[in-house]
């Protein structure tokens, strides 16, 4: 067995070394390996993974000293990191000084990410290279990360010329990914949360997570650890209330663990699911690592369970006085979410802003996103405006979800003109709708915003009528419509009474 491993690794350096890729076993997911100075063998890789070409990947290094060879910044605390977590999974994202790294690796920006990896098979593979080897996970891109060999061979076994057995992975999950902020280095940001936890960073600096995901790390941008079956997060206070929603459905996972989620998602899509449900862990420790994965193997698709929360979806037409109500709503002490504020907010961050800069381009102005420019562009075209909604949406609905969670109030509004459109009214014990006459939203809309009739009434257009909001009460998706063509003192009177019911 001894001399079988010793010619499976001596044939994976062979391969390395001419500027062919191999798939290696590490502690955290498989990585499909290439030499990471050799443009032509990182080339392969993006090919072979389908990988879009501005998702950097990760530089494995067999030791500190390998790591000083590449021209990079390594600060004192970095220092300290590696001392402490390496090999293990953490990975880096450092400076770059020169440029040794070819940019292909980085995909253009100026520094790469860094680890040594706690894999014996692999460290010897690099140690006897002589080179570092970049390997992001050896999957198909936006698919579960494999964790076993026949993972490897399902997703690109025919794309490679050599697979090493290492048998299953020990931790399950990709390496937590984190950056330095501020020029003293004063701070860790986590970029990607893994098995080393924001716990235990906060023992050598404080720390702050990105997790709307930071183009600067790999694997954070675009749709990712997806199986082909849909996947829907569930948020419930406990296991037994998750299993109450979740009923007799079969592809259910109600304590997932890092070891096993990547896989499971790959079983029950061998077993033909079609829908998978998974009970949110809370965002602490690993858990936040797993909360991670499975918010973006669902695409942000978030349900909420709980039965002490009170959510209220507050929706309507454009210059009805839903803004107006929210106030009122606020007067009577409920927390009110400002979807719209909420999605300005996700707009401007990373990877949002990203990917509408790369299907929207005409909506920036001088490289910024422009609102009034926007508001032209997606109002004068249905499916653009579609098509934009689908894309922000998810992001919206995430950071929604996390302002709930972070909030100690048991009554909850969310104020959001697109509330059905965005999946929000998910979450929603009532759901109230605002409307009021096609002239006197028009009036409102161009005082208010001073903008043209006919820039109010294309606006109108684009948005769900009286009638629509109508027919939502009688088919059960609304409780509630408050006609807003008077005085504001009325409007005060209508939202007093629904607060007491």
């Amino acid at each position: 067995m001894m001399k079988k491993n010793n010619a499976i690794i001596d044939k994976a350096v062979q391969l390395l070394k001419v500027g062919e890729i191999v798939a290696l076993p590490t502690e955290t997911v498989y990585g499909l390996a290439g030499n990471a100075l050799d443009p032509c063998a990182i080339a392969k890789i993006f090919e072979a993974k389908s990988r879009p070409q501005d998702n950097p990947l990760i530089v494995h290094v067999s030791d500190i000293e390998m790591l000083r060879e590449l021209g990079l910044e390594i600060s004192e605390l970095a220092l300290k990191l590696a001392e402490k977590f390496w090999p293990g999974p953490l990975t880096m994202v450092l400076k770059k000084i020169d440029d040794i790294i070819p940019s292909e690796i980085s995909c253009g920006f100026d520094s790469v990410a860094v680890r040594v990896p706690n894999s014996r098979i692999m460290l010897e593979i690099i140690k006897r290279c002589g080179f570092p080897v970049a390997a992001p996970s050896a999957n198909l891109s936006g698919r579960p990360s494999p964790t076993t060999v026949q993972h490897v061979r399902d997703d690109i076994g025919d794309l490679i010329d050599l697979i090493v057995d290492g048998g299953n992975c020990e931790i399950g999950i990709e390496s937590t990914v984190i950056s330095f902020v501020h020029e003293k280095n004063e701070k860790i940001r986590v970029l990607r949360p893994g098995a080393v936890t924001v716990e235990m960073l906060s023992e050598f600096a404080d720390v702050v997570v990105d997790d709307n995901g930071s183009p600067l790390s790999p694997g954070t941008r675009y749709k990712h650890y997806s199986p082909k079956a849909e996947v829907i997060a569930v948020i419930a206070d406990s296991e037994e209330a998750f299993r109450d929603y979740v009923g007799e459905s079969r592809y259910v996972i109600a304590c997932p663990e890092m070891q096993t989620l990547f896989a499971t998602f790959r079983e029950f899509d061998e077993q033909g699911a079609e829908q998978i449900l998974v009970h949110l862990p809370e965002p602490v420790g690993v858990g936040l690592a797993l909360h991670n994965r499975i918010i973006r193997a669902a695409e942000f698709n978030v349900i909420r369970v709980d039965e002490k929360l009170n959510v209220v979806g507050l929706t309507g037409i454009s210059g009805a006085g839903k803004s107006t109500a929210a106030k009122f709503f606020a007067e009577r002490g409920f927390y009110v979410i400002d979807c719209d504020k909420e999605a300005r907010t996700v707009i401007t961050s990373s990877p949002c802003i990203d990917e509408v800069r790369e299907i929207f381009s005409e909506v920036f102005v001088d490289g910024v996103f422009n609102r009034k420019k926007a508001a032209d562009v997606l109002f004068s075209n249905s499916k653009k405006l579609e098509k934009y909604q689908k894309l922000v949406f998810p992001y919206v609905v995430y950071g929604i979800i996390k302002i709930i969670e972070s909030s100690k109030s048991l009554n909850i509004l969310l104020d959001a003109s697109t509330l059905y459109q965005s999946g929000a009214d998910d979450f929603c014990n009532k759901i109230i709708a605002v409307v009021a006459d096609k002239q006197v939203c028009v009036k409102r809309i161009t005082e208010r915003d001073n903008i043209s009739q006919n820039d109010a009434l294309l606006r109108l257009s684009n948005q769900p009528n009286e009638e629509y909001y109508r027919s939502a009460v009688q088919n059960g998706n609304a409780d509630y419509i408050i006609e807003n063509n008077e005085k504001i003192e009325d409007l005060f009177d209508k939202v007093n009474k629904i607060c007491k019911i």
